[in-house]
């Protein structure tokens, strides 16, 4: 990315996630971050990113 002379924004989630039982000490919140281009409102974005696999890795 830092390399790219193309603009790109980032979104960041901040997702619970379940405990583990028997960690001792596991994380509450998962972050993965959504590297776009796509013109539209974060929400969209990001529904279209949870639609399915096939997007990932893709360049639109």
């Amino acid at each position: 990315m830092a390399k790219t002379t193309h603009a790109f924004r980032l979104i960041v989630l901040r997702r619970p996630v379940q405990q583990d039982l028997f960690a001792a000490e596991a994380p509450s919140l998962r972050y993965t971050l959504i590297a776009t281009n796509r013109e539209g409102p974060p929400a969209e974005i990001v529904s279209w990113y949870n639609h399915g696999e096939s997007h990932q890795g893709s360049v639109v």
